[in-house]
C-alpha cells in the first residue's frame, strides 16, 4: 500500500516538473524569438530581462494557484479554461516587475501579443501533453 502511494506521488511529481520544463521552455523560447524579432542590440540583457520576469511569476502565480497540480492538467476543460487565466495573471504581474525592476515602461502592444503568443503555445503544449497522457498508458 505504501509503495503505491509513493509511486503515485512520484509520478505526479514528475509530471509537474516535466509540465513546468516544458512551460519555462516555451516561454524562453517566446523571448528568444522576440529579442531576435527586434534586432535587439544587447540580445542576452533583454533574454535576461524579460525570461526572469515572465518565468519567475509564471512560476509562482500560476504554479501556486492551478496551473501545475496533476488534477488540474488531465482535461480539455480546465486546460482551455486555467492556462489563458493563468496566463493573462502572470504576464500582467511579469510587465509591472519588469517595470519595477529594470525600469523599463509599460507598453500595452507588449503585452497584449506576450499574453496571445504565450497563451497558443503553452496551450497547445499542454494539449499534446494530454494526449500523449491519455493515449501512451
Amino acid at each position: 500500500m505504501v509503495s503505491i502511494i509513493a509511486i503515485s506521488i512520484t509520478r505526479k511529481l514528475g509530471l509537474n516538473i516535466l509540465i513546468l520544463s516544458g512551460d519555462l521552455i516555451l516561454i524562453f523560447t517566446f523571448v528568444v524569438l522576440g529579442a531576435i524579432a527586434h534586432k535587439y542590440i544587447d540580445f542576452m540583457q533583454i533574454v535576461i530581462r524579460n525570461f526572469i520576469s515572465f518565468g519567475l511569476s509564471w512560476m509562482l502565480i500560476a504554479g501556486s494557484l492551478v496551473a501545475f497540480p496533476s488534477s488540474n492538467l488531465l482535461t480539455i476543460k480546465k486546460i482551455l479554461l486555467f492556462i489563458p487565466l493563468m496566463i493573462v495573471f502572470s504576464s500582467l504581474v511579469a510587465i509591472f516587475v519588469r517595470a519595477l525592476i529594470f525600469g523599463t515602461e509599460f507598453i500595452w502592444t507588449f503585452y497584449l501579443v506576450a499574453i496571445g503568443v504565450q497563451i497558443l503555445m503553452i496551450v497547445i503544449w499542454r494539449l499534446l501533453f494530454l494526449y500523449i497522457c491519455k493515449y501512451s498508458i
